[in-house]
């Protein structure tokens, strides 16, 4: 059972994840971890991985049995120091609640190439990564036990990433945290007060003002959003309403190869910093009504006191202005979509 706290006072679960201290890097200095000789993600060590749940071929396929170790481009398996897999130990009582009900917690690994960022995958890796992504996502959702998948990655130690090996991370939980539903309550209320989804009103309030809009694709619209919480977030926005599980072929594969470029930006922007994808969906019984998008951001600062007591966040860079220099960078990259000026 997954060791769930609720926090009375905040309003927040938390989860105690004794297993995580387990984890080879999980106390070591940068220094050491780069010292690591061997990569548990890399072709040829599957065995040092729990057994995988699915792999794919460099054809995008599903490889049936064990996934010949010569042959996967991708492959998922369950993380080996989950969060949502620990037996609580202390009974909750008095003032506090728990949640008896595990979740599920996997990795994916996008390239059998040790490889550290989004960034150098190739495109094919990008794709199919996106497409297992996809995949898992679908299956994980169909079980009325979960109420919430959570899909991102953490890249470099700043961003808490403890493996070098790209890598990104589902997490598939039996509740939806606070954070998630007031998201969709604030979502309800504004559809119920314009009678319009809030995600379609900010793309077109966006779109048509090309102030924070860094590119317009066939499927996606890429910004920096109006309140920042981090210098050089970047939202890529779904242009239709079609939830992620759903997306068919040419925008499922055109996003995973927006993320390679906008993450390639951001590292030529910023000297390759420590970065954050975040899949902002809503629970799996609302999706459809509330949207989804895909957030990226560099992390240059750290959260200090006044954050950390107040969740007021303090942005050194406007979202002007970053949208402004990656615009300059994709220009200069020779990229010929559709951007704001």
């Amino acid at each position: 059972m997954a060791d769930l706290r609720f926090d009375p006072v905040f309003g927040c679960w938390v989860a105690i994840a004794r297993r995580r201290r387990e984890r080879p890097m999980e106390f070591t200095s940068s220094q050491e971890v780069q010292q690591q000789i061997l990569c548990p993600f890399c072709r040829g060590n599957e065995d040092e991985t729990p057994s995988q749940v699915v792999a794919f071929g460099d054809d995008g396929e599903v490889l049936s049995g064990s996934g010949g170790r010569e042959t996967w481009l991708t492959r998922i398996v369950p993380n080996k120091y989950p969060s949502l897999a620990e037996s609580p130990q202390v009974a909750a009582g008095g003032p506090y609640a728990s949640f008896d009900t595990d979740g599920t917690q996997e990795i994916v690994v996008p390239s059998p190439r040790h490889v550290s960022s989004f960034s150098e995958l190739t495109c094919d890796e990008a794709i199919i990564a996106m497409k297992a992504c996809q995949h898992r996502n679908r299956q994980l959702a169909s079980n009325p036990a979960i109420k919430h998948v959570m899909i991102f990655m953490n890249c470099g130690l700043d961003a808490g990433a403890s493996l070098g090996h790209v890598h990104l991370q589902i997490m598939a939980s039996p509740f939806a945290s606070p954070y998630v539903h007031r998201r969709v309550k604030l979502h309800e209320q504004y559809n119920s007060q314009h009678g319009r989804p809030l995600l379609r009103s900010l793309l077109e309030w966006e779109a048509d003002r090309q102030v924070r809009v860094v590119e317009q694709t066939d499927h996606f619209t890429v910004i920096c959003p109006y309140a920042s919480r981090h210098a050089f977030q970047t939202w890529i926005l779904p242009r239709h309403g079609t939830r992620f599980p759903e997306l068919s072929a040419a925008p499922l594969a055109e996003l995973g190869l927006l993320l390679r470029q906008y993450v390639g930006c951001l590292e030529t922007v910023l000297d390759k910093p420590s970065y954050n994808i975040l899949f902002h969906q809503a629970p799996t019984a609302e999706q459809q009504e509330v949207g989804w998008y895909v957030e990226l951001f560099p992390r240059l600062t750290r959260a200090a006191g006044y954050e950390l007591g107040t969740d007021v966040w303090v942005n050194p860079v406007a979202p002007e202005t970053a949208a402004k220099r990656m615009r300059s960078n994709r220009q200069a990259a020779g990229h010929t979509g559709s951007q704001g000026t």
